[in-house]
């Protein structure tokens, strides 16, 4: 459905796509994270994660989604092994106005997990920064 189309995108790699939500303070902007992955021949799981790149389509987006927008994220990290993963991404909430949210913040909130024991981690940004990535903050149950 989408390939990737970023500045880290490689050839070859291709997406699989995660959850997703409607941004209502972003011009009902639909967001789904697509998780960029490489192939790699054999093992048990013969890909990589590379990267989350959400992909936006804008109000009013039909297939094929020409008009749609990616972006490269810092939502995905590896350790200075190349081991540990921190992958942000794995579920949203959408705790807004727009959402009909019983108590509204006005923050969404993109849930992942951290390493080999699947650690929980949570980052939160207004919905109207969605994009702004400096906006975001990071919380990991201490800090």
């Amino acid at each position: 459905m989408f390939e990737p189309h970023t500045p880290k995108a490689q050839p070859g790699d291709y997406y699989w796509l995660g959850a997703g939500f409607f941004n209502h303070q972003r011009a009902s902007t639909i967001y789904i994270f697509a998780y960029r992955i490489k192939s790699l021949p054999g093992g048990v799981y013969p890909f990589e994660d590379l990267g989350v790149s959400p992909v936006a389509l804008p109000k009013g987006s039909w297939m094929p989604f020409a008009n749609h927008g990616q972006m490269d994220t810092p939502l995905f990290l590896k350790d200075s092994n190349g081991k540990e993963k921190l992958v942000l991404g794995v579920t949203v909430l959408a705790n807004t106005v727009g959402a009909k949210a019983r108590k509204p913040g006005g923050y969404i909130y993109v849930y992942g997990v951290r390493g080999d024991k699947k650690e929980l981690l949570v980052a939160r940004v207004q919905d109207r920064a969605f994009e702004d990535f400096s906006q975001w903050r990071y919380l990991d149950g201490s800090t």
